[in-house]
């Protein structure tokens, strides 16, 4: 099967390069660092963005037996940091002539690592609700300062015809980057939760195998854990926390990529209007796509 999409792919980038008059991806911009970088930082940060949303309301359906509907209203938390994060970085991603994108990013990408691995302590009592809200904040303000400055310094110092291009292969990135960041979280978060199952009610189980069942069959069994005596509860949910705990700190190396990369992506100012087809961004190259007027105005 890999061999098989190894040679899809090249077949795919043989023909984009070679016969595409109009290619879906132009692949000379997968060569540029500034692109590329961007698009693998992207697949990071989406690798990450899901963790929280998808497997904090997990703890609250297992421990708290809330039902799925009102499991969700936790993760407000994690988006109000988010939409706090976005709206201060937006509002100074250009101060004073210059722009601090790649600022923003690098401090949005360590403070998801720094979230995701303070997750690793999460509480087991429910009680402890503030620390639980405050690592979700963190993450929210993480994913706010660096996910939509990464877009925008992948757009920057891109010709006009292309910049649609690379905005869409951002987003292809974050988005196939959730997709597996979610099932690398459902295999460990069903291995350590079935683990814990066997070893709880081993004597119940026997040789009972628990291959073919999911986490969703799982939750359902959370409304009757509260009905155990804690000699058997207990164990099942110090198992779900830890199991958990172990989705949240995967994310970290993740995060810590992306803060990485980050690092070593150039500012350009994103107020330059680049000649199509051109990677010139002197005023020079302005002057003969637009004129002298328009140039000023844009290299301004």
């Amino acid at each position: 099967m890999f061999a098989f999409g190894l040679v899809a792919i090249l077949i795919f980038g043989v023909i984009e390069g070679k016969f595409a008059k109009w290619p879906i991806i132009p692949l000379h911009l997968l060569v540029q660092p500034r692109v590329l970088l961007t698009i693998v930082a992207s697949f990071f940060i989406g690798f990450c963005m899901y963790g929280m949303i998808m497997f904090v309301p997990i703890y609250y359906v297992m421990v708290l037996a809330d039902g799925a509907y009102d499991s969700t209203k936790y993760i407000l938390w994690c988006v109000l940091g988010g939409c706090i994060g976005a709206i201060v970085a937006g509002s100074f991603v250009s101060f004073r002539g210059r722009v601090y994108y790649r600022e923003w990013a690098v401090l949005g990408a360590g403070l998801m690592a720094i979230g995701y691995g303070l997750m690793y302590t999460w509480p087991r009592d429910p009680a402890e609700s503030s620390k639980q809200a405050g690592f979700q904040v963190l993450v929210g303000l993480g994913l706010g300062f660096c996910m939509q400055q990464v877009l925008l310094a992948s757009q920057a110092g891109l010709p006009a015809n292309e910049i649609s291009t690379v905005t869409t292969l951002i987003d292809y990135a974050r988005t196939l980057g959730g997709m597996i960041g979610l099932v690398v979280g459902e295999v460990i978060l069903k291995e350590r939760m079935f683990a814990t199952v066997r070893e709880s009610f081993s004597f119940l189980l026997g040789s009972m195998s628990l291959e073919g069942q999911d986490v969703v069959a799982l939750q359902s069994m959370a409304p009757m854990l509260s009905k155990l005596p804690p000699a058997f509860s207990e164990p099942l949910y110090q198992g779900i926390v830890k199991a958990l705990r172990l989705v949240y700190v995967v994310d970290v190396p993740f995060a810590a990529m992306a803060c990485l990369l980050c690092l070593f992506i150039g500012s350009i100012p994103l107020h330059h209007i680049l000649p199509l087809n051109k990677t010139d961004e002197s005023p020079e190259g302005l002057v003969e796509l637009h004129g002298k007027e328009e140039a000023d105005v844009a290299s301004a």
